[in-house]
């Protein structure tokens, strides 16, 4: 999956709290840099219950991390989400680097969307089935 990040960045994706936690951190900051109230989705609750919708085989939450030296402990520095939407065939996904003070700006994220898996709504899956 690493392939065609630049040195230094790793992507992968999200496991444990560890990494809900670390998903959840660059979510708030990414809120933050919007300067909007976002309590008209259920932010805070999403946040409290990850990966809550964005959970596998329907969702995923991506990370990608830096590690700016051999030595150096990775950090996570973007991320990738992605959810179903309700009653739709079609998937949200919500990418932030709030550490480059703008969504997406970056390889790393951009890299990390295109590794994103192609999701299918299960209510399409069972038409495909059919």
């Amino acid at each position: 999956m690493d392939s065609q990040l630049p040195a230094g960045y790793t992507l992968r994706m999200a496991a444990d709290s560890t990494d809900f936690l670390a998903f959840a951190r660059l979510a708030m900051r990414y809120q933050e840099w919007l300067d909007v109230d976002l309590c008209f989705q259920d932010f805070e609750d999403e946040m409290a219950s990850l990966p809550g919708s964005y959970a596998q085989p329907a969702g995923c939450i991506l990370l990608v991390s830096h590690r700016s030296c051999p030595d150096a402990v990775p950090e996570v520095v973007a991320c990738v989400a992605v959810r179903p939407l309700k009653g739709q065939a079609l998937s949200e996904a919500n990418c932030s680097c709030p550490e480059r003070d703008a969504p997406c700006d970056n390889m790393a994220a951009t890299t990390a969307a295109a590794h994103l898996p192609s999701t299918t709504h299960p209510q399409q899956q069972q038409q495909q089935q059919q």
